[in-house]
């Protein structure tokens, strides 16, 4: 009743001063907010904003594994 929206954003390396010694393809956090923006106006409540998270959603490491 109140129109609460939960999104969950999974984003890879950002370029910033955080990860400066990770040697890695980086997001710069314009286009990161850029990009969840753009889909939080769409209703995407699980937000993969650049490519590292987009590939890692499309791998299987997001299943659980059951023994």
């Amino acid at each position: 009743g109140d129109n609460i929206k939960v999104f969950g954003i999974y984003a890879g390396y950002v370029d910033s001063k955080m990860s400066s010694d990770v040697e890695y393809d980086k997001i710069s956090p314009h286009k990161l907010v850029k990009n969840i923006c753009n889909d939080i106006n769409l209703d995407v409540y699980d937000i993969f904003p650049d490519p590292m998270s987009t590939a890692f959603k499309s791998s299987n490491k997001l299943g659980i594994d059951y023994i």
